[in-house]
This record gives C-alpha cells, sequence and structure tokens, in this order.
C-alpha cells in the first residue's frame, strides 16, 4: 500500500494489489477500479479459462478476461458450489447439439470422477477439449464424442483404452446461450 500525497491519512491500493484481492474474492479484473463499486452478495464471478494459455502451458489457465457473474440463487438451484466452478466461452460447433458458438459453459472443477454418458472438460495431450465420454458397451473402451451433427464436421468420434489416457478437468453443470440479436 502506498500513502496518498495529497491526503496524508488515506492510503491507495496499487494495481498489482487490487488484482491480487480481485483474484481471491473471485471479482472480474478490473472491478476495484470502477468508482464506487457496489458488491453484491447475491451474485458471483466464475472465472473463463484460456483455452490457448492453457494448451501453451499444459495446465488450466484461467483468463485475464472478467469473470462470467451469476446470482448464487442460480448455482444454488443447481446444487453446485461457486468455488469450484469455471466458465468456457465455446470456441467452435463441435459440441452444438448442447452449445452453440460463443455459448458459456459452466463446468464443476471438483467432478472429476468419470461417469458414463456425461460432458467433460478434458485434457488430451495438449489439447483442452469439451467431449462426451461414454463407454463403449462393444468394446470397453472409451468413446470421446463430439456431438456435432453436421455431415461431414471437422470433428469426428474416436476411442480410447482406457480412462487413464485422458484427463478429466471438471464436468459440465449449467450453459447461458449467447444472445445474438435480432
Amino acid at each position: 500500500l502506498l500513502w496518498g500525497v495529497e491526503k496524508k491519512a488515506s492510503r491507495n491500493v496499487t494495481d498489482k494489489t487490487a488484482r491480487l484481492i480481485e483474484r481471491h474474492l473471485r471479482l472480474p479484473n478490473g472491478y476495484l477500479d470502477e468508482e464506487n463499486p457496489i458488491i453484491d452478495p447475491s451474485v458471483t464471478a466464475i472465472p473463463f479459462i484460456s483455452i490457448s494459455a492453457s494448451e501453451v502451458n499444459n495446465d488450466l489457465s484461467i483468463s485475464e478476461d472478467p469473470g462470467f457473474s451469476i446470482s448464487k440463487l442460480e448455482l444454488v438451484t443447481n446444487k453446485v458450489d461457486p468455488y469450484n466452478l469455471v466458465a468456457l466461452r465455446m470456441p467452435d460447433d463441435s459440441m452444438n447439439q448442447y452449445f452453440g458458438v460463443n455459448d458459456i459453459a459452466i463446468f464443476d472443477c471438483s467432478k472429476i470422477e468419470f461417469i458414463s454418458n456425461r460432458i467433460y472438460l478434458i485434457q488430451l495431450g495438449q489439447n483442452f477439449l469439451v467431449r462426451g465420454l461414454a463407454r463403449s458397451l462393444l468394446s470397453n473402451k472409451i468413446e470421446v464424442l463430439p456431438t456435432n451433427n453436421i455431415t461431414n464436421s471437422q470433428f469426428k468420434a474416436f476411442e480410447i483404452e482406457n480412462v487413464s489416457k485422458i484427463k478429466i478437468l471438471g464436468t459440465f453443470v449449467l450453459s447461458i446461450n449467447y444472445f445474438k440479436g435480432i
């Protein structure tokens, strides 16, 4: 903290300290820079994932973009803890039966156990993907499934020997549709 020059009894918070406070309180970046910010205890900010940074770092990375604000009541209704959640703006139409491009998908990072026929945020090698995972009844392998219903799509289903070949980062819990306007 720095002492203010104009008022000897005042203190200014540095940008670095403000970002640290925002991160710990799960507030969007820059929130404390707003004039007279109003903290609403009924709202929480879910941090966005940066897929590009995650792929470079080979680890789940949080975006510098402001988090996605959502009502805590919405989360309680869906029985999820806001502190375990991350948000992802869908970058493509690989899962278009569930999410459109720019829809926001929210994942619970505390739920990483494989249960067949669910949607997950996964890491497969250097790639971070949203895919359905299901155990094949015929081969007992794990099917990695995009849900794209477009013929000749670039997104193809494939099988892996077992679930240990992928890293489950979170289970899908909620989506927010992107408003495209009229």
